[in-house]
């Protein structure tokens, strides 16, 4: 999430997970929670696509040149997907970076696992890009795969990042059980 004491991206996350422990039909009313919400096939497909800070959505066009492969990784035609940036003023890159959330609802812990960011430029002629992270170790729980954006300006030979970072784009592509 972007490292700004942001209230609003607080409350939307909790809002999403409040209307999504409404998917419990299991608990009586009063004693829903989480864990058995995400038990539903139903509650994963409503976070696929969940833009976590609404200031700063993937774009909807980006979005057709990401594929999920079996394995985990992400493939995506470059090229075709820095295109259909916003790239923010006095920024001309992106770090794109893949993560595996794993978050145990019952015991609320969570175990993060995050590939190497790939910097792209804005005028990138780079038709595939792959990235890929390992699994985290532990099977217990819900696995989130995310996409996260975060954009730089290059200045003195050195990424430099957008600062505030209220443009960071945190998407998920999967939602599940664990593998």
């Amino acid at each position: 999430f972007p490292v700004s004491g942001r209230r609003d991206l607080s409350n939307r996350v909790t809002s999403k997970m409040r209307s999504l422990m409404e998917l419990d039909t299991l608990s009586p009313l009063g004693t829903r929670n989480l864990d058995v919400a995400f038990s539903f096939e139903e509650t994963c497909q409503k976070m696929v696509g969940y833009d976590f800070n609404l200031a700063a959505p993937l774009p909807y066009r980006s979005k057709s040149y990401i594929v999920l492969e079996r394995c985990g990784g992400v493939r995506l035609d470059a090229r075709l997907f820095v295109s259909e940036l916003h790239f923010p003023d006095g920024c001309e890159s992106v770090a794109v970076r893949m993560h595996h959330y794993l978050f145990d609802f019952n015991c609320g812990k969570g175990v993060l696992t995050s590939s190497t960011p790939l910097f792209l430029n804005r005028f990138t002629s780079l038709k595939n890009a792959y990235l890929s992270c390992v699994f985290p170790a532990s099977n217990e729980g819900i696995l989130f795969t995310l996409l996260e954006l975060k954009f730089y300006g290059f200045e003195g030979g050195c990424y430099v990042p957008l600062v505030p970072d209220s443009g960071t784009v945190v998407h998920v592509l999967q939602c599940g059980e664990s593998v």
